[in-house]
């Protein structure tokens, strides 16, 4: 009687949980469409003070949940009416900007915040390994001068086998430090290489980088939790021959980027 009595407590408290997310997402799913609406608005173009009050209340809504820094650097440029400039830079999943996962995440941006807003400049350095882009001073291409926002995929997978993990970490702590010399007030946002099928130690080094994310006090993209398990075969179904997003796996993991930076 008393397991039966704990098993039913259990039951009742995941049943608060699930409610409690599912109410928390549906006032997100709220706040976004009716922020969405006024910032669609033909005549909120209009340079008005009403108006001005308006896109700014609607922007602030769709930025409120991101974490305190990343909402103040969006609302800051919106105060200054200044673009919020956002650079990404990875691997060779970038290297068609006309249909990689970030063009995803550019268009859910303008289609909820407006095409005046964010500004998304592309760095990628194909399947070049960290060691290699930190030897041969590759890092000194990316556009920090003005950026806002840097989103990162740091070289996990173009190192997988390759480079040891710790000295990915090391060539990692290096390019940071040396974006945040340049610019401190830089908000960089990391997220891991895409999931490959029975990726073995590959995984287990993606799993390393988020613990590298976290303790550093980095924003942390898991992007991965949406996409299958990698050793299952339907992961191979976002994947093209070449252990690259495909085009459902590049609107699969651009969706979810947008989806933090929106909040629905």
């Amino acid at each position: 009687m008393k397991n039966l009595f704990i098993v039913f407590l259990c039951c009742i408290s995941i049943l608060i949980l699930f409610l409690g997310e599912k109410h928390y997402n549906n006032k997100l799913d709220e706040k976004g469409k009716a922020a969405h609406a006024i910032l669609s608005n033909p005549t909120m173009g209009k340079e008005t003070s009403q108006s001005n009050k308006e896109n700014k209340k609607a922007i602030e809504q769709l930025s409120e949940h991101l974490p305190a820094s990343l909402s103040g650097k969006i609302m800051e440029a919106v105060e200054a009416k200044n673009e919020v400039n956002i650079v990404v830079v990875g691997s060779s999943a970038l290297s068609d900007e006309s249909s990689n996962w970030s063009s995803v995440f550019q268009q859910r941006l303008n289609a909820a915040y407006g095409p005046d807003i964010f500004k998304i400049k592309r760095v990628s350095f194909g399947n070049a390994t960290s060691d290699k882009i930190v030897r041969e001073n590759l890092y000194i291409n990316i556009p920090y001068s003005d950026a806002d926002i840097l989103i990162i995929e740091p070289f996990v997978l173009n190192d997988n086998k390759l480079i040891p993990i710790k000295s990915s970490h090391q060539n990692l702590t290096f390019l940071l430090n040396y974006l945040l010399d340049k610019k401190e007030d830089l908000e960089i946002v990391i997220q891991p290489s895409n999931p490959i099928y029975e990726g073995g130690y590959y995984q287990g080094n993606t799993n390393e980088l988020k613990k590298y994310a976290l303790e550093n006090n980095f924003t942390y993209l898991d992007y991965w939790e949406v996409w299958p398990d990698s050793d299952s075969n339907e992961v191979k179904r976002y994947l093209d021959e070449n252990n690259k997003p495909n085009a459902e796996g590049n609107e699969l993991w651009g969706n979810y980027i947008a989806d933090f930076f929106i909040g629905f």
